[in-house]
Formats: structure tokens, C-alpha cells, sequence
């Protein structure tokens, strides 16, 4: 019996997770004239739209109206991911800026059927490993990358001898690329020495790679509310079912052109940023989240969990293992956690639960179990799968992730005595999670924090514990206040 698909799925591109207004109001004008009254945002900082199966040739043939590039139930071209949505806001290369991502964006001229992955090795927003060519930026010398190659459908990767410069990094990528495929029987201890030989005969600007990476102790920053930076404000909005209203965005739209801001950020943890947000301009966002009903209060737990793309299952284990964690009151800053089913699916985390079948015989699967597998020393960075616990039923899983994340703290502690990671680095890291510069309102009477970004400015200005008046709430600093 042949199978018939009853909904379909619309993938679009958003290289660099830069998406533009204009764009995204198209998309928007499409979905609206199609009665389709929500999208969501992928790992790799895409558009997925579902849709029932019946109007497949309707929302083609509008996409195409609006010359719209997309791909049908297919991930043929990956998206092009890279951690501009954390530029200037978190901590970052000094030399690099949001115009360097969007020059090196400029120079794509193919469509990509490798993953790229362009980022900045200080921030903690955006995984630097998980695509098959990873651009990561030098500290040392200015408009030049590190460049590590993992080979496609494997573990194995290789630095690359010379760091490259800002404008070859595409035309390097589509080189790579072409040579990775014309030569994708060669064994892997031999592909190395077949892109010296490919790539040699090109004039690139090269230098050589004299720096080694310092990897900053990893700590995903808290990627949602209003926060202030610099002068501007930032806001992340994070949704717990991964779903963005169709309304509420086209309103995001119409705020962003009276705003003067031409672009929101796609964000790998299938939110949205949006920068530069000016004082002025703040009630009016707060009143956006208000007439939407947006929460931003969402744990760190909730938070720091990556999942696949369109996997609802995935999903309701998640928000299973979150609730556990909350009712039990557990710590997780530091770990990010990762829920994989699918084999060749690349999911970050330092802690990976990876779902198999114990009965597996072709397209018939049953029993499903849960593996918990650790990366080496904790980082997410390494691809190291060392198994904690296997064959875990779905229930069991939350006790035994407690167990493992208090193994986490103790290698933590060790590594603090060891002098591997300095008391003042961990809380370096820390203080990512609330810039020193970040303001929530407080309570002078009775020194309580006042939900800042929506209950003041939504409704009447008074302290909910002791109800003191406007007079008593002031702005004050996040650092001043631990």
C-alpha cells in the first residue's frame, strides 16, 4: 500500500539567520492568503511551514508568485547557519561585526548541499561545530577564520593548515564542496591531501594558522526578553511549542518599519532576536508582547534544549523532562541538553539523549529506549559519545538525568581545583546569563523585582508584594543587584 503524505512541509532558507522584514512580510502575505495562521523556525536558523496536503499546488504556486525560494519535504540544501543573531549583544571577537557576516553572505553564490557554519568562537549563542565546513573567527588576526572540515555522514574532522581570509570564505566553501563531491569515494585518510591538491592551484589569501583557539567555558546565554545593550535594547522571544502566530508576527513586521529596523535574527534554539531597539521605542515592544500574550519567563531548563526539526514527539519528551526537572528544583546553567531519534540529525549538546529501538527490523520498529550520552569533559564542542546510562524507558529518564547532571557540577568542582577552570572564568561566563549593564525595575520599599517588561508598562505602576507606588520603582542594574 502506497503511502500518502496528509500534510506537507515548506522549508525556506534564511542564510545566516539574517531575515529581512520585507521577506518575512511576504512570507506572511503568502500564509495569510492561504488561511495558514502559523510557521516555526528550525536548527539551522530556517522557515518550516506545515500545511495540509490539499494545498500544496496553492502555496506553490504563491511562493513562486512572490519569488520565494523554497524546498518541499526535502533538506537537499541546508541552510547556511551563523551566529550573527549574537553579535553585539553577547560577548564577541573585537574586530568582528554584523557587516562582516552579511559581506561574506553577499559573496554566496551557490545554493550550499553542505552545511557552512560561520561563528565567532567567544559567544555561546550559536554551535560552531555542527556543520560539514565551520568558519570560526580568529582573535588574533582580523578578517581571517579557522577552518574545520567534518566530513559528510561522519565524525571525522580535520583543521585545516591556514586561516583564510573574509572574502574567499565562500568562493573556499564552494571549492571544498565541488571537490568533497567529485571525490566522495575516497577514503578519509586520503581526502585531506586531495583538497591540498585541489585547492593549491587557486589564488586565495591565505595566512598561516599560528593561533590556537581559547574556548570559552560554555554557558548558553539567556536568549529571550528585553534587555539592554550598549545604548539599544534586545528582544528574544522564545516559544514553548515552537509555533509563531501568523498575526503576531505581521504586527512584529508593522513595529519593525516603525522602528526604522529592517531585519529580525533566527536564532538556532528556534526563537527570534530582534536588535537595536531604541529607549524610545521600548513601550511600544512591551505593548506588542502584551496584546499577544507572549510570555518571557521561561526557565533555563526549558530553554537549554535542542530538539529536530518538526519531531512533536521529541517535543512532548522534553517538555516531560522539564516539568521532572522543575518539580524537583534542579540546577542546570552550564548544560545544554539535546534529544536525537534520527541518525544523521546534528544536535548540540553536552548531554545528548539519544532514542534507538530495541526492535528494528526495516520500516518495523518497537520498544523504543533512551540512551544518555556525555561529551567529552562536558563540552559541546567535542563530538565524543560517552554513554552514561542505555536502554532507559521514557520514565526513568529524569532521575537519571539528575544523577548526570550532578556529575556534571563535579567535574566542574574538579576542574575549579585543578586550576583547568578558574573560579573567575566560570563567573565570567556566568554574567552572560544578565549583562552587567542590564536594567530590571525594582522595588525600593521591599527590594522585590518587578516583572519589567510587561506588567509595569501594561498595567497600573505599583509593587506587587507591597504595593508601593510609581514613585518606588526604579531602573536599576542587574549587577548591582548580586
Amino acid at each position: 500500500m502506497k503511502f500518502v503524505r496528509t500534510y506537507q512541509t515548506i522549508k525556506i532558507n534564511v542564510h545566516g539567520g539574517i531575515l529581512p522584514t520585507g521577506k518575512l512580510e511576504k512570507i506572511l502575505s503568502v500564509l495569510s492568503a492561504l488561511h495558514i495562521d502559523r510557521l516555526k523556525f528550525g536548527l539551522r536558523q530556517n522557515i518550516f511551514i506545515e500545511f495540509a496536503s490539499i494545498y500544496l499546488p496553492l502555496v506553490e504556486n504563491k511562493l513562486m508568485e512572490s519569488e520565494i525560494d523554497y524546498q518541499l519535504n526535502d533538506q537537499e540544501y541546508p541552510n547556511v547557519m551563523s551566529s550573527y543573531p549574537a553579535q553585539s549583544i553577547f560577548p564577541s571577537c573585537t574586530w568582528l561585526s554584523e557587516g562582516v557576516f552579511k559581506d561574506i553572505l553577499d559573496n554566496l553564490d551557490y545554493p550550499p548541499t553542505l552545511k557552512i557554519n560561520i561563528a565567532d568562537s567567544i559567544q555561546t549563542l550559536t554551535p560552531v561545530f555542527t556543520g560539514n565546513i565551520n568558519w570560526i573567527a580568529s582573535e588574533l588576526h582580523p578578517h581571517y577564520w579557522h577552518l574545520y572540515i567534518r566530513f559528510p555522514k561522519t565524525n571525522t574532522i580535520i583543521k585545516w593548515k591556514d586561516m583564510v581570509y573574509t572574502n574567499d570564505l565562500m568562493r573556499f566553501s564552494k571549492t571544498i564542496e565541488a571537490c568533497l563531491v567529485q571525490h566522495k569515494e575516497t577514503p578519509i585518510d586520503q581526502i585531506e591531501q586531495v583538497l591540498i591538491e585541489n585547492l593549491q592551484g587557486e589564488h586565495w589569501n591565505q595566512i598561516v594558522n599560528d593561533e590556537e583557539i581559547q574556548w570559552q567555558v560554555y554557558s548558553l546565554p539567556y536568549y529571550e526578553g528585553l534587555n539592554k545593550y550598549h545604548d539599544h535594547y534586545w528582544l528574544g522571544i522564545y516559544r514553548r511549542d515552537e509555533w509563531f502566530n501568523t498575526d503576531f508576527l505581521q504586527d512584529l513586521c508593522k513595529l519593525c518599519q516603525d522602528s526604522h529596523l529592517g531585519e529580525i535574527c533566527i536564532t538556532p534554539w528556534k526563537s527570534i532576536i530582534v536588535k537595536n531597539i531604541a529607549d524610545a521605542d521600548r513601550m511600544k515592544w512591551n505593548h506588542l508582547l502584551n496584546y499577544h500574550h507572549i510570555n518571557s519567563r521561561h526557565g533555563l531548563n526549558e530553554l537549554n534544549f535542542q530538539i529536530e526539526d518538526n519531531n512533536s514527539k521529541s517535543l512532548r519528551l522534553k517538555q516531560f523532562i522539564v516539568d521532572n526537572l522543575n518539580e524537583d528544583d534542579v540546577r542546570t546553567q552550564g548544560i545544554c541538553f539535546g534529544i536525537k531519534s534520527k541518525p544523521k540529525t546534528e544536535v548540540f549538546s553536552n548531554i545528548l539523549i539519544r532514542k534507538r529501538h530495541l526492535i528494528n527490523l526495516g520500516k518495523i520498529k518497537a520498544l523504543p529506549v533512551y540512551d544518555i550520552l556525555l561529551a567529552k569533559d562536558f563540552n559541546p564542542h567535542e563530538r565524543t559519545g560517552l554513554v552514561y546510562r542505555n536502554s532507559l524507558f521514557s520514565y526513568l529518564l529524569p532521575g537519571e538525568l539528575s544523577g548526570c547532571i550532578r556529575e556534571y557540577y563535579r567535574n566542574r568542582i574538579k576542574m575549579v581545583e585543578a586550576d583547568k577552570l578558574p573560579e573567575a572564568e566560570e563567573n565570567r561566563n556566568s554574567s552572560a546569563f544578565f549583562p552587567s549593564d542590564e536594567e530590571v525595575y525594582q522595588c525600593q520599599d521591599c527590594k522585590t523585582i518587578v516583572e519589567y517588561e510587561t506588567d509595569l508598562l501594561g498595567g497600573s505602576l505599583e509593587c506587587p508584594v507591597c504595593g508601593a507606588g510609581e514613585d518606588k520603582i526604579k531602573l536599576v542594574k542587574k549587577s548591582g543587584l548580586f
